[in-house]
């Protein structure tokens, strides 16, 4: 009997591993290291072990976009796009755009960005063709199909001396960002056009003025915006926002300081993060506020995990990929706060998730409350101070405050854990709950105390 119950229970334990395991190309940051050739793949599950490296036969790896099932990953380089299966680590195929490669092109064409539809069937690549030598000339987009692996056509976009930016796309349509060069302005007279999904051409031209970063992002609102970075001719930078009214496009600027090189839009909560080689910035898709952060690093791509908890940014100057937590709407180093990759790191991708159990955290505990009279001459601040024990849980970061039901503030974990409730009301009852968080999916049961003021 012991030696069947054994080996039914292992049975269970065998068939119980077989389903949580990760596959090989889930759990996974891509980072392209534009100083030495390579893609660094970071294992989420495995914090304490090295990135691995996928060389890339050609230089300059810049942007790059993942499937959504996570086993294809389109990499740009100087003059081409590297396909990589995340499930061998190797690159499967290398699309050169260089001279000569193809009828559509004068000169070299020279890859500034790229994108994927939502079905993943096609990814648009925003090229400069390149045929006055010095980086400049028309603007194509080639059509990458996802599943032949081959460039179903070229489009059109602009003939003459201009430089390819970002691309994004939205709702059937891609937006083609790009900057004139015409002397004595070696970049200026930023555009969007934007091709319909449907017969890939292009249906509308927008001037927006001044100099475009190299990305574009969409954020899904209504109207429809389209975020970028915009450099004016004496240095100042700043947020452009093209809105969509329904009939016409329009553009307005936010004064930031400002040049969007790279943007992480969620999916889940109305913002986007974004970086301009100096600081992170949070930037609310519905009324427009920005919050920077201030890092003193040198930050370029980010990107968000799929739970939208954890924060990837590059940072070019250290060889690392910085790791923050997501609370509310502020970032907190994690830990691990970074992992090292390769030379001079770019882009940031982030692979799916393997399903894991959910996290039990453990709440706080002895939750305690006083009423304070602090008077000031002819004034009187009615303070209800809160105080209360840690979550056994060591990996709780921050505590929730709230007063019915509403948030009004959050402590840090390694703080002391004390909160003032300021201005409160003579004869009045407040409920009061604190919760402990490790992330925000992550978040423990709240304990509560009622009192009397």
């Amino acid at each position: 009997m012991k030696v069947f119950l054994y080996l039914f229970l292992s049975i269970n334990l065998y068939f119980a591993n077989l389903l949580s395991a990760a596959e090989v190309f889930q759990n996974k940051v891509y980072v392209s290291n534009f100083g030495s050739n390579s893609v660094s793949v970071w294992d989420t599950t495995k914090p304490n072990e090295p990135a691995k490296i996928i060389k890339i036969g050609e230089v300059d790896p810049t942007f790059l976009v993942l499937k959504s099932d996570g086993k294809r990953l389109y990499v740009l380089d100087a003059f081409g796009v590297n396909i990589i299966s995340t499930e061998s680590m190797t690159v499967l195929k290398r699309i050169n755009f260089n001279r000569g490669t193809f009828p559509q092109l004068k000169g070299a064409g020279r890859p500034s960005n790229l994108a994927i539809t939502s079905d993943d069937k096609f990814v648009y690549i925003n090229i400069t063709d390149d045929h006055t030598g010095i980086g400049r000339g028309d603007i194509l987009v080639a059509v990458l199909n996802t599943e032949t692996d081959i460039i179903d056509r070229f489009i059109p976009i602009k003939e003459g001396r201009f430089v390819a930016q970002g691309i994004t796309i939205a709702n059937n349509e891609i937006f083609v960002g790009y900057n004139e060069s015409k002397p004595p302005n070696p970049q200026s007279n930023a555009s969007i056009s934007i091709i319909d999904n449907s017969t890939n051409k292009v249906t509308e031209t927008i001037l927006i003025g001044d100099k475009f970063g190299p990305s574009l992002a969409v954020a899904i609102t209504e109207p429809l915006k389209i975020y970028g970075g915009l450099a004016e001719p004496n240095g100042l930078a700043k947020l452009a926002i093209i809105k969509f009214d329904g009939t016409d496009y329009i553009s307005t600027n936010k004064p930031v300081n400002f040049w969007g090189l790279f943007f992480a839009p969620s999916q889940k909560h109305q913002r986007m993060f974004a970086t301009d080689a100096r600081d992170i910035f949070m930037i609310n898709t519905s009324n427009e506020s920005v919050k920077q952060f201030v890092i003193n690093r040198n930050p370029f791509g980010i990107a968000l995990n799929h739970d939208e908890n954890i924060l990837y940014v590059a940072d070019n100057t250290n060889n690392k990929v910085l790791i923050y937590d997501i609370v509310g709407n502020d970032i907190i180093p994690a830990q691990p706060a970074f992992f090292k990759v390769g030379s001079k790191p770019y882009g940031v991708a982030v692979g799916p998730s393997s399903q894991t159990p959910k996290v039990v955290v453990l709440p706080p505990t002895h939750l305690k409350g006083k009423v304070i009279e602090n008077r000031f001459l002819t004034q009187t601040d009615l303070t209800v101070r809160l105080t209360w024990k840690p979550s056994p849980d060591l990996s709780v970061i921050i505590y929730n405050v709230f007063r019915n039901d509403e948030l009004i503030g959050t402590v840090l974990a390694d703080s002391k854990l004390e909160f003032d409730d300021h201005n409160r009301e003579e004869d009045k009852t407040y409920t009061y709950m604190v919760e402990a968080l490790i992330t925000e999916d992550q978040v423990s049961k709240p304990i509560s105390i009622t009192i009397k003021t």
